[in-house]
């Protein structure tokens, strides 16, 4: 049988999960209302629901990198231009060589 502690501790935690889960829902459909408005705003249209989700997932982290560049105080900031669903490797392999 639990003592009431540990059912409250167990309770405590599934508490804490669900507000995990919560939390990431809420975060996920804002990043999915900022795609659309980015998709919109720049007249992206992708070859596949597997591309657009893979291009979602890029931009969701590019916009978490400018989100946390733009709380470290630098001087200047980091915002969503058209380029924010590729990736740096595929935004330097488009860029002419620099000798």
């Amino acid at each position: 049988m639990h003592s009431r502690p540990a059912k409250m501790k167990q309770i405590a935690a599934v508490a804490v999960f669900l507000a995990v889960i919560a939390y990431a829902a809420a975060a996920d459909n804002d990043i999915d209302a900022e795609f659309s408005a980015f998709e919109r705003r720049f007249g992206k249209v992708y070859s596949s629901p597997e591309e657009r989700a893979h291009r979602m997932r890029i931009f969701g982290e590019n916009v978490a990198s400018f989100d946390e560049h733009n709380r470290s105080g630098r001087s200047w900031r980091k915002g969503v231009t058209k380029f924010a669903d590729i990736t740096s490797t595929e935004i330097k392999s488009q860029l002419p060589s620099i000798p």
